[in-house]
């Protein structure tokens, strides 16, 4: 079962294999529609970013421990 599926609530529904050919697949442009999703599901646009890096969110409510070192991917 996938983690994510972007289509049609239809999509669900189908049991026959499927497969899907992109001519090219712009992964910034699905990077930010997803994390778009995840910060309004989650309402993360209140917790503040404390982040230094543009593409990495940190809330203000979170720490990371004492002689740890954050780093995104």
């Amino acid at each position: 079962m996938a983690d994510a599926i972007i289509g049609p609530e239809s999509i669900c529904e189908e049991t026959d294999a499927t497969v899907i050919v992109i001519d090219k697949l712009n992964a910034d442009a699905i990077n930010s529609l997803l994390t778009w999703y995840k910060v309004n599901k989650y309402r993360l646009d209140d917790q503040g970013n404390t982040s230094t890096l543009s593409d990495v969110y940190i809330g203000k409510h979170t720490t990371i421990g004492e002689n740890c070192h954050f780093k995104p991917g």
